[in-house]
């Protein structure tokens, strides 16, 4: 028992002391500091009324009942779409061919009559133009959706009565419409009930709240960040031959000694961000997940330092591991689910964030990595005995 305590306290005195290092580099600084200014720049972006992407709205004639409420839907909506509304359709149009908007949406100035003609014969009802595809443009498109649907709904309900139940004499169209009215659920009346599991909090969801769902994938992708740029700076010290007093089976607990300090140190700050977000959910939790992140993400970095061994090809492969994570977790778009994702550390902690069997998927993940880490680096150190026993041949 002794002699565990005693290496758990060299361990940890190394991992202090290479930390202690990485703190002088510049790029591990500069990391660090864009964890709190990326989280916070985000979490003001999501409530600033400007949005970030501008979307036209115009009807291409005089507006009746109906056009109107929609229009002024749109105008007071608490979004990261900024909405606004243009008298003329060729004006919302030009705002977009010069650059100054993403999206014209141009609506029927009669659009009770569009939506019934929708309804019977599906005709389209919105005239869209977009300058590009993008994650936020298809939000903007959902939000519309949001908008014109209960009107829509309104005349499927009138037209199933007329069709199935027969006209019923003696009322009008605003009775059916007060009746409608009573049957909808108010907004005390929630039939969905959303409840997170672990990490995110209870907070209601509103349209502005969207674009704080990436921050949590891209803060674990800088932390990941951070344990790469560990694994170039111990590279470079063991080409410099700084360890080599020490046996070589123990590099690579170089390697993952200040891999943990490194990510360890940038969780606590992503922690933190999240909490000053609001993102955070229960503490113990979240704490107890940043930390398995943080051991998984120095493992997963040991590897890569293992299979590039030099620092230059660790550091060219930063770039494509940013694209991949970015790519294959889901921090904007969830783009597949495969067994295969479970490899990158980030996949595992964004969904530990709503899911806790990722927080068990982490436990196992330390420990076999830590096996397949020690067979690559004994494999390896055979195989470049060989090459030098040759070499002298």
């Amino acid at each position: 028992m002794k002699n565990i305590l005693s290496k758990m306290a060299v361990g940890a005195k190394w991992m202090l002391l290479l930390t202690k290092r990485l703190l002088k580099k510049p790029a591990f600084t500069v990391i660090l500091i864009l964890i709190p200014v990326l989280a916070i720049s985000m979490s003001r972006a999501s409530e600033d009324a400007n949005g970030l992407m501008t979307v036209c709205l115009a009807t291409d004639g005089e507006r009746d009942e109906i056009a109107e409420a929609v229009m002024k839907d749109f105008e007071g909506g608490d979004s990261v779409v900024l909405f606004k509304i243009f008298e003329s359709a060729d004006d919302a149009v030009t705002e977009v061919k010069r650059g100054r908007a993403d999206a014209a949406w141009i609506l029927p100035g009669n659009l009770r009559e569009a939506m019934i003609d929708y309804c019977k014969y599906s005709e389209p009802i919105v005239s869209v133009y977009e300058r590009e595809e993008t994650g936020f443009m298809a939000l903007s498109r959902e939000i519309m959706y949001g908008k014109l649907f209960p009107h829509i709904s309104k005349i499927y309900s009138a037209d199933y009565t007329e069709d199935w139940l027969g006209h019923v004499e003696g009322y009008s169209e605003k009775e059916f419409l007060k009746f409608y009215e009573k049957m909808a659920p108010s907004e005390d009346e929630i039939f969905i009930k959303f409840e997170a599991l672990g990490g995110i909090g209870g907070e209601s969801t509103t349209e502005s709240n969207h674009l704080k769902t990436p921050i949590r994938g891209l803060l674990a992708v800088l932390v990941v960040m951070c344990g790469l740029a560990s694994a170039v700076t111990v590279s470079a010290d063991m080409e410099k031959g700084t360890f080599s007093w020490l046996d070589e089976k123990k590099h690579i607990w170089v390697y993952h000694a200040s891999g943990v300090g490194a990510c360890i140190l940038a969780s606590a700050v992503s922690v933190i961000s999240l909490k000053i977000c609001g993102m955070a959910g229960n503490m113990a939790y979240e704490i107890a997940c940043a930390l398995l992140f943080a051991v998984s993400s120095a493992v997963f970095c040991s590897f890569i330092a293992l299979i590039m061994k030099t620092p230059k090809r660790i550091a060219a492969s930063i770039p494509p591991l940013t694209i991949i994570m970015l790519a294959l977790s889901p921090v904007f778009i969830r783009v597949m689910d495969s067994p295969i994702q479970n490899i990158l550390p980030t996949y595992t902690y964004i969904y530990s964030s709503v899911d806790t069997s990722f927080a068990w998927i982490m436990c196992i993940y330390i420990p076999v990595g830590l096996v397949v880490c020690e067979i690559i680096s004994r494999v390896l150190s055979k195989l470049e005995r060989k090459t030098h026993y040759f070499a002298k041949k």
